[in-house]
């Protein structure tokens, strides 16, 4: 399973392959073996065999279209699954047919769209304007 995940404002790709009772986590391109223990729903006991490290992790959704925030060693780490292009290249060149779901890294209002439905668009091309105050 590949998935693209907004992790706190960073876009992270995770991908994982099981295999048995254990997993192998490749984060941004780095793998890690991985030991997984269900405590209960929505919670986890996370062990690596290679360096012995523990973490004890819980989920919890949080809202619509998979947000959840998930706990590790006390600190809560809010978690959003993008939906768009995963496993296809990002940047120039990157493809994608059908609608394709925009991410502003803070709330806004889209006050100018500067393209056409139907029109191609390149990497880094401006697509919106939107209005935003950061606190």
């Amino acid at each position: 399973m590949r998935l693209e995940l907004d992790v706190g404002g960073r876009v992270r790709t995770v991908s994982v392959e099981a295999r048995g009772a254990s997993l192998t986590v490749t984060l941004d391109g780095r793998p890690v073996d991985v030991d997984v223990a269900r405590l209960g729903p929505g919670r986890y006991s996370l062990r690596e065999p290679g360096t012995g490290r523990q973490h004890d992790v819980t989920v919890t959704a949080t809202g619509p279209g998979g947000q959840v925030d998930v706990v590790v060693g006390g600190a809560v780490v809010a978690v959003t699954r993008r939906a768009a292009n995963v496993g296809r290249r990002h940047g120039a060149g990157a493809t994608g047919e059908g609608p394709q779901r925009l991410l502003a890294p803070m709330p806004g209002k889209v006050v100018r769209v500067l393209v056409k439905p139907g029109d191609e668009v390149v990497a880094r091309q401006g697509v919106v304007v939107v209005e935003a105050m950061k606190m």
